[in-house]
């Protein structure tokens, strides 16, 4: 089986603000904007002491920002962080807790990071405090899987003696969230309404400094007033975005928000705005364990592969040269050695696909181990890895004369003339088929989920995954286990022998 683990670049992925109602202020609120300087305090020494999780997960998801991030739904979130007012007799404050005892429901709510950009906007664009909340009510998150963090949060703005409701959506993420993708920069400027690379959103200077932002002018079809987007030295990112209404808590506008760019530069300069560093290490615990449940949910699904219709391959064109360039250039540029492989050939799938489907295909090698590479009809990276050889920690045959590496692509042998693929509740439908491999547009990642099947030149079915129940393998000659399974102790000859890939 192929090993993905180290050589996958996840995608960013942008999690939207499902409804909910409007933030009301606590009681708690006032001690909290009182003693902003001890949160702010405490967010610099975290990052200083908390030692590190390792949160380990062996799958890679590929999901891409979609609706509008300004205006997609709102979330509710639980378990706000609530500072009491500390007894004169006992000056010291209580100890913050670990992150394995923050509230259940909390976890990945960011709570901490939500307040200080709450109260970093109150400090600079409501110094009285007329129009903001007194509280975050809903938090926006998003991750590559390799620790680098974006959190928002959309925060009501109320003018006093009109029923309308605005909005400010305030952003922060981890340092070095910028060279974490090539993308990183241009997917968190959208979501805050800066859409880089438009004459809509361009790069100006900071009246008397050397610092340059990103600024939108604005988009009344959003109600978007203006968002500005800061790059910091460390690599970390800010923004805001200014909107007369919050469009999915009212339907009415508020007259104006009184903000001006020089008000959204000193947020987006704020040098205490951070993400605080507990809260990654914490939501990165409990994603990897919701990774883990998910896998147990899934081990124990079956394929639901009845259906008896049949659907051809879809088109498909070889690339260019100069196409099979471009992609070579996207699948190797997170992984500098795999520059040094060969591109052999790129196919391209004729569809309509979703963003998240892969759509485009590349295979390079380099002596005995071979480059595969997955792309979506944009042409950008949707996963890739290295098979075919021990260097590549992988087995030089095939479990049968049909194999998949993963669920949009594999192998088949000489002895294969038609090769299928039923995702399960599905059709059969052809796949594409190019020396040896297929392809397979899919946006399905879990290959227990699919049935493949591979027909000889007579139209004879040969192999059927569904059909193989195989508990473990050995060579083609049946003289070393090559993949056990259960039994460590079994013998050759009571395994199935793989098959030589004679391409």
């Amino acid at each position: 089986m192929m090993n993905d683990d180290d050589q996958m670049r996840r995608l960013f992925r942008g999690v939207k603000f499902p409804d909910e109602p409007a933030a009301t202020s606590t009681a708690a609120d006032d001690l909290k904007r009182g003693e902003r300087y001890v949160r702010r305090r405490r967010v610099a020494s975290w990052s200083a002491g908390v030692a590190g999780v390792a949160a380990v997960a062996t799958a890679a998801a590929f999901t891409f920002p979609g609706d509008d991030p300004a205006n997609g739904p709102e979330l509710d979130v639980a378990g706000n962080e609530t500072l009491t007012q500390q007894d004169n007799t006992s000056p010291a404050p209580e100890p913050e807790p670990e992150p394995d005892e923050q509230p259940a429901g909390a976890e990945l709510s960011f709570d901490s990071t939500r307040q200080l950009l709450l109260d970093t906007a109150v400090e600079h664009l409501d110094p009285a405090h007329e129009h903001l909340p007194g509280e975050s009510a809903n938090a926006g998150t998003g991750n590559d899987g390799d620790g680098n963090w974006r959190i928002s949060t959309k925060l009501d703005w109320t003018v006093p003696g009109e029923s309308g409701l605005g909005m400010i959506q305030a952003g922060v993420t981890t340092p070095g969230y910028v060279s974490s993708d090539e993308h990183a920069l241009d997917d968190f400027a959208v979501t805050m309404g800066c859409e880089i690379g438009t004459d809509a959103c361009t790069e100006q200077t900071i009246p008397g400094t050397d610092e340059t932002v990103w600024v939108s002018d604005g988009d009344p079809a959003r109600d978007l007033v203006f968002s500005v987007v800061y790059e910091r030295a460390d690599g970390s990112l800010t923004g805001i975005g200014v909107h007369t209404l919050f469009g999915n808590n009212s339907t009415e506008p508020v007259s104006e928000v009184d903000v001006d760019l020089e008000q959204a530069f000193a947020f987006v300069t704020d040098e205490d705005l951070s993400v605080d560093p507990r809260e990654t290490e914490r939501a990165e615990v409990i994603e990897a364990e919701e990774y883990e449940q998910r896998r147990m949910e899934e081990s124990q699904q079956e394929g639901d592969f009845s259906s008896t219709e049949q659907v051809p391959a879809p088109e498909a064109v070889d690339m260019t040269d100069d196409e099979v360039q471009a992609a070579f250039a996207a699948c190797t540029e997170s992984v500098e050695e795999w520059s040094e492989y060969e591109p052999l050939f790129g196919i391209r799938a004729e569809v309509d696909a979703e963003p998240t489907t892969p759509a485009a295909w590349l295979i390079a090698e380099q002596g005995d181990t071979k480059l595969h590479c997955s792309l979506n009809g944009s042409g950008r990276f949707a996963g890739a890895g290295l098979f075919g050889s021990a260097a590549a920690k992988d087995l030089p045959y095939l479990r049968g004369p049909v194999e998949a590496k993963q669920a949009d692509y594999g192998l088949y042998t000489s002895t294969i003339d038609r090769v299928t693929v039923q995702v399960s509740g599905g059709p059969e439908q052809d796949a594409i088929m190019r020396d040896g491999y297929w392809f397979f547009p899919t946006d399905e990642v879990d290959t227990r989920m699919i049935a493949l099947r591979g027909y000889d030149a007579a139209g004879e079915l040969v192999y059927d995954s569904t059909e193989d129940d195989a508990e473990c393998y050995a060579d083609p000659d049946r003289t070393e286990v090559l993949i056990p399974g259960e039994d460590e102790d079994v013998a050759p000859e009571a395994c199935k022998p793989m098959v030589e890939w004679d391409h």
